[in-house]
């Protein structure tokens, strides 16, 4: 191929090619900086997946409950030494504990403190999706069928255990295979609540619940975090591979100045119908030439072939016009009229006018919709 014949992009398509990667870009910084609240497993939220109701349970007892939206780093200055807390983290989604546990979160458990994850994922095992498991506090109703096999197991049965205890220094991490242990879907299974109740209070720590994890932040963090510009934004932002793979896209589109992989393709010519040509054409000539009985005669024997064939009564040869409107109000229960005015007019075709022409061709085409 010449050097000559490679197409070229015009600045028309260099500059909807550059709105187009700058869209890109823009819609992909403001998702990142736009994602919101995830209500699953929140206390905020009343949906089946939520921890809404479990939560009034726990104000309604009397209980020093707490919802805590600052990151894991400031659970250490919130906490004093005379004061244990435990911290109740519910995951949007299943997620491997190395994931889960933060080192930070390490930390601050081994200082005497309680973390509870429930949403770790585990092993899937044979067990029923859906089980009543015995507990101290009454049945706990699950639904999964994962199961650790490890640990101090505080609720399990013969496939392994949905919560386990594990002792981080002075502290302990309680983690459970579900995240619905207490969600709102489960307010009539009051042995579920008792038993994250008991799990929480245990020792009489102060009970946080993690929602920063869901998204929600207290009003200081809102307003330092709306204070920062985009220079600031940008620099914690991982945007180095996105941008690299653009300096590529753009470098290959340069260098094969638009040119498509392969020969050009011509377009195949349009095949002429010679038939539909045909009919067109003779279409015309008799229109020009009025010969509006020719139409009647030829279309309308062919129509009431077509309409003795729709009515059971064979397509052979044409019928008389009293056994055909017999079987037209017997299998439609149309009135004769409709059919008369289509074969009175086919049968003794005579020359019409056009408005005629058209009240025939419109019967007619009313006659074929009831028998289809």
């Amino acid at each position: 191929m010449r050097i000559d014949a490679i197409p070229k992009l015009s600045k028309r398509g260099w500059l909807i090619g550059a709105i187009a990667f700058l869209t890109i870009i823009l819609l992909t910084l403001f998702v990142a900086a736009s994602g919101g609240p995830t209500s699953r497993g929140s206390s905020y939220s009343s949906a089946p997946d939520g921890y809404g109701a479990w939560y009034a349970f726990m104000e309604n007892r009397g209980v020093n409950i707490q919802r805590w939206q600052r990151p894991i780093q400031d659970l250490s200055a919130s906490t004093s030494t005379d004061n244990s807390t435990t911290l109740l983290q519910v995951l949007s989604r299943l997620t491997p504990t190395d994931i889960a546990i933060a080192l930070e979160e390490r930390t601050w458990v081994s200082q005497g403190n309680r973390l509870i994850i429930l949403g770790i994922n585990a092993p899937a095992t044979e067990a029923s999706f859906s089980k009543s498991l015995q507990s101290k506090y009454g049945l706990v109703v699950i639904d999964t069928t994962k199961r650790f096999t490890d640990s101090t197991k505080l609720l399990s049965d013969e496939f392994g255990a949905v919560v386990i205890s594990k002792d981080e220094g002075k502290g302990e991490i309680i983690l459970a295979s579900t995240p619905h242990i207490a969600a709102n879907a489960y307010q009539d299974a009051i042995g579920n609540y008792e038993f994250l109740a008991q799990l929480v209070t245990q020792d009489g720590h102060r009970v946080l619940v993690d929602e920063y994890t869901h998204g929600y932040k207290e009003r200081d963090l809102i307003v330092k975090e709306g204070n920062e510009d985009w220079s600031a934004y940008l620099a914690k932002t991982p945007l180095l591979p996105a941008m690299l793979q653009l300096a590529v896209l753009l470098g290959v589109l340069i260098v094969a100045q638009n040119q498509r992989f392969g020969w050009p393709v011509r377009p195949k010519s349009r095949t002429v119908d010679n038939s539909a040509a045909y009919m067109q054409a003779m279409a015309a000539v008799l229109h020009k030439a009025q010969s509006s009985e020719f139409v009647l005669e030829v279309i309308g024997k062919a129509e009431q072939l077509r309409i003795q064939q729709a009515l059971g009564l064979g397509g052979q040869q044409l019928l008389d016009r009293k056994t055909i409107v017999t079987a037209w109000i017997q299998q439609t229960k149309r009135p004769a009229t409709e059919m008369l005015s289509v074969l009175q007019i086919s049968e003794r075709p005579r020359k019409v006018s056009e408005s005629e022409l058209k009240l025939w061709l419109a019967n007619l085409q009313t006659i074929r919709q009831h028998l289809t």
